[in-house]
C-alpha cells in the first residue's frame, strides 16, 4: 500500500524518552496509516523495546505526543491506561495463563468485558479457526508447542478486536521453519481482517516479507521510513545499507551527475550509479560511499574491462556460489593502497586466487555518507 496522509490513525510527533539521564528516543516521529503494516527494524539496544512501551502505555513519554485515531493517548500531561487505549500487544513469550485452556485464554478478555457465554463460544471458535487451531480448545499451555503457544497468543488479541497490534518479536524464539509458516499466517489474517500492525523487529527478512513500509530506528531516531524496495535500493547510510542485507559500501570518486545518474570511478573503472535526484554537489570530483547489492555484480574474464579483484573465498550457498573478493584503491600518488572487499553471486565456482574483472550493473550514492572525513 502507498501512504496516504488522510489515512493516518496513529502518530507519534517528537516523542523523547530518557533513562537515568541517558537519551533513548531523542524526538522520534512515525506515522501508520489504518490497514497498514509497519515494521519497525533494528539491532539491540536501538530503542525499539522503549517505543513499544511507550506505545502500549507501560511507560510515560517525557516529551511529545502520541495519537491514536484523533485522540491524545500520551503526552507529558496525558497518560491514558494501557487497556483503555485500544492497542493489541502479542508478547515474545506468549503471555499465556498457565493454569487456563487455550478456550479460556482466548475468551479471557471478553469474560472480563461481561460477554455472554453464547457470544463468547462463537467468537473464540471464529478466532480458533482463523488460526487453524480447532481441536485445541482444550488444551494447556504446557500441552503446546512454541508456534501453537504463539497462535494462540495471537487469537487472545484478534478477539479484543484493537484498533493497532503491536508485535513484539513475537516469532524469534521459534525455528526458522515454524517462523516462515507463522509470518504468512501472521501476514493474512492482517490483510484478511484489515488490520493495523505494528512489528517491532531484528530480522530483515521478516521485515521486508511482512512490511507495507519498514521504519528504520537507529540511535533513537527512525533514519528511514520507506517501502521494502526503496530501502534496499536506496539506504539512507551505510548502516541501513548493511542492516537490510548484504552490501557492498564501497570508497569510490564522483565525476559528474545528470538528474538522478552519477558517473562514478574505482581505480581505472568508470561506470554510472543512480543518485538522489536533489543532490548537489560543491565541487567535482568528489569522495563518496556507493551500496552495490551482491547480485548487481557480475564477473568476467581477467581481461574484460572492469574492477580487477582476486576471489579470496568461494561457497555453495544454494542455487548459487556466495563470491568474496578483495581489490586494492590506490591515492593520487599510485603508491598508497587501502583494500576494498567484494561481495557477489555467481552460478558457477570459482579457485580462491583468481583474478577477475568485476562490472557493476546497478548501485547508489549513500545520501549521507556521500562527503567521506
Amino acid at each position: 500500500m502507498h501512504p496516504n496522509p488522510s489515512m493516518t490513525l496513529l502518530q507519534l510527533r517528537n516523542i523523547k524518552k530518557s533513562f537515568a539521564k541517558r537519551p533513548i528516543l531523542d524526538n522520534l516521529n512515525l506515522d501508520v496509516e489504518r490497514g497498514e503494516f509497519v515494521c519497525i527494524l533494528g539491532s539491540s539496544g536501538s530503542g525499539k523495546t522503549t517505543l513499544l512501551r511507550l506505545m502500549a502505555g507501560f511507560e510515560k513519554i517525557d516529551n511529545g505526543t502520541i495519537i491514536l485515531d484523533g485522540v491524545t493517548i500520551a503526552s507529558p500531561n496525558t497518560h491514558i491506561a494501557t487497556e483503555k487505549r485500544g492497542i493489541g500487544i502479542v508478547f515474545q513469550d506468549h503471555a499465556l495463563w498457565p493454569h487456563m485452556t487455550v478456550f479460556e485464554n482466548v475468551a479471557f478478555p471478553l469474560r472480563i468485558q461481561n460477554k455472554g457465554n453464547a457470544s463468547i463460544k462463537q467468537r473464540v471458535q471464529q478466532i480458533l479457526a482463523d488460526i487453524a487451531m480447532i481441536g485445541f480448545e482444550t488444551k494447556y499451555p504446557h500441552e503446546l508447542s512454541g508456534g501453537e503457544a504463539q497462535r494462540i497468543a495471537l487469537a487472545r488479541t484478534l478477539i479484543q478486536e484493537p484498533k493497532v497490534i503491536i508485535f513484539d518479536e513475537p516469532l524469534s524464539s521459534l525455528d526458522s521453519l515454524r517462523r516462515y509458516e507463522l509470518q504468512g499466517v501472521i501476514k493474512k489474517l492482517h490483510t484478511d481482517k484489515g488490520l493495523t500492525s505494528i512489528y517491532i523487529t531484528h530480522d530483515r527478512r521478516e521485515a521486508m516479507r511482512l512490511g507495507d513500509r519498514i521504519a528504520i530506528l537507529e540511535d533513537g531516531l527512525i533514519k528511514q521510513y520507506a517501502e521494502p524496495e526503496t530501502i534496499y535500493k536506496e539506504p539512507r547510510t551505510t548502516t541501513i545499507a548493511k542492516l537490510l542485507g548484504q552490501s557492498n559500501c564501497l570508497f569510490a570518486t564522483i565525476l559528474n551527475v545528470k538528474n538522478n545518474t552519477a558517473t562514478v570511478q574505482i581505480n581505472d573503472y568508470i561506470f554510472s550509479v543512480r543518485t538522489e535526484k536533489t543532490s548537489t554537489y560543491d565541487s567535482l570530483p568528489q569522495p563518496i560511499t556507493l551500496s552495490v547489492r551482491p547480485e548487481d555484480i557480475q564477473l568476467h574474464a581477467d581481461d574484460a574491462l572492469g574492477l580487477k579483484c582476486i576471489i579470496t573465498e568461494c561457497y555453495y550457498g544454494g542455487g548459487e556460489y556466495s563470491i568474496e573478493l578483495s581489490f586494492n584503491t590506490f591515492g593520487k600518488d599510485n603508491n598508497s593502497a587501502s583494500e576494498q572487499t567484494l561481495r557477489a553471486k555467481s552460478a558457477t565456482s570459482y579457485t580462491c586466487g583468481t583474478i577477475v574483472s568485476c562490472t557493476v550493473h546497478d548501485g547508489w550514492v549513500i545520501p549521507h555518507d556521500r562527503i567521506l572525513a
